[in-house]
């Protein structure tokens, strides 16, 4: 999806449903008669709270109702539903580099499930589908500027009971899966016309990318998420397709030039495994974490156990516990460490995690007391990683 492989990639944009366990104290005194600990536990959990929540620092306010962040780079693309007219998002980046914000003033698409926002986004590209018409057409934006298009596309039918097809960015290159007949990887360069280029045939890899979920390329990568949500890793120029061998459906994910971190399941659920991309090899990461010795104290002694989020730099892990706070896992030393607790009301649900290149960690924080499209924040949180 981006310009290469070495930086961070977001994957998979299916909305992760989060469903929170929240730990809370125990209301009885301990057995033996002496002093109540759980008193003395959740005042720690409250101090503790407080003192990270020093960490984070607002990056787009509520009042502009951000939403669906995802990094390319050292930039953060985000969508915004503006309260007079919360059906129709707006497309934003913010750079980390120059500290500047542009509002793209093109369309994406609605909350109306006949033309449901859509967009794709590089360094160098923003694509979106227009699927009112008889057929769906790709548009594709400079993704440096708020409204020059570059190009646009109609597509191929799509398949019974699809919108559109999906597709994704790397550099100037456009790819789609046309799945009109035996699905096939399509290059569309946007600034050289309307001409288009077979890649691959996908059955002849053994993938059956009729209705793909997602796709991301990069170089001679292609990550697919077929239609029952298995993952996949193709050598383009091999044509050469292997199975990622996860056994319950993805749900998200993000991937460097290590591997691919990914998210399966929803609710009580969910896992969180990393695919080696030099051994081929899966760790189960939210078993790891599992198995940590921190623990805040015992009646918090689980809410550090993973949840849901995905986001990776330097070998540290950044997702959601299980009580909606914010932690690191690092792969090596094993260690948890908290970034952000939940406050003790349910005030606030943290998700959505995200490190750009730069190092910068966002998160999203959903005010649970007026929920809707316009309740998150995007905070920048500071951390040791």
């Amino acid at each position: 999806m981006l310009d290469h492989v070495a930086v961070r990639h977001s994957f998979l944009l299916a909305a992760l449903v989060l469903v929170l366990t929240q730990c809370q104290p125990l209301a009885s005194d301990s057995p033996d008669g002496g002093q109540d600990t759980t008193t003395s536990d959740v005042a720690q959990y409250n101090a503790l709270e407080q003192k990270l929540a020093a960490n984070a620092t607002v990056l787009v306010p509520s009042s502009h109702g951000p939403s669906s962040p995802s990094p390319v780079n050292s930039q953060l693309f985000y969508l915004e539903f503006p309260a007079e007219m919360p059906t129709q998002p707006t497309l934003h980046r913010y750079d980390d580099t120059t500290h500047s914000t542009l509002d793209y003033t093109f369309g994406v698409g609605t909350t109306d499930q006949e033309t449901p926002y859509n967009w794709t986004a590089s360094a160098t590209l923003v694509t979106t589908v227009d699927p009112s018409g008889s057929t769906p057409v790709l548009m594709a934006y400079d993704a440096n500027d708020a409204k020059t298009l570059v190009g646009s596309l109609t597509l191929p039918g799509p398949s019974a009971g699809e919108i559109f097809q999906a597709n994704a960015i790397d550099g100037s290159n456009v790819y789609y899966i046309d799945d009109s007949g035996d699905p096939v990887l399509v290059l569309w360069v946007p600034a050289q016309g309307t001409k288009t280029t077979t890649v691959l045939t996908f059955s002849k890899l053994g993938v059956d990318a009729t209705q793909a979920q997602s796709f991301t390329v990069s170089g001679n990568m292609l990550l697919l998420e077929d239609d029952m949500g298995g993952l996949w890793n193709i050598d383009i120029a091999g044509e050469k397709a292997t199975s990622i061998g996860n056994t319950e459906a993805a749900t998200g994910g993000t991937y460097d030039s290590n591997g691919f971190l990914y998210t399966t399941g929803t609710g009580t659920m969910t896992g969180l495994y990393d695919y080696d991309f030099a051994t081929s090899k899966t760790t189960d990461v939210a078993a790891e974490i599992l198995a940590s010795p921190y623990s805040l104290n015992a009646t918090y002694s689980m809410i550090q156990d993973y949840s849901s989020g995905a986001a990776i730099q330097n070998g540290v892990v950044y997702y959601i516990g299980e009580a909606n706070g914010l932690y690191s896992f690092d792969t090596s030393s094993r260690a948890v460490t908290p970034l952000l607790l939940a406050p003790q009301d349910d005030s606030v649900e943290y998700q959505s995690p995200i490190i750009l290149d730069d190092g910068t960690l966002v998160v999203v924080g959903i005010d649970t007391t007026d929920p809707g499209p316009t309740s998150g924040t995007i905070y920048r949180v500071a951390h040791g990683g």
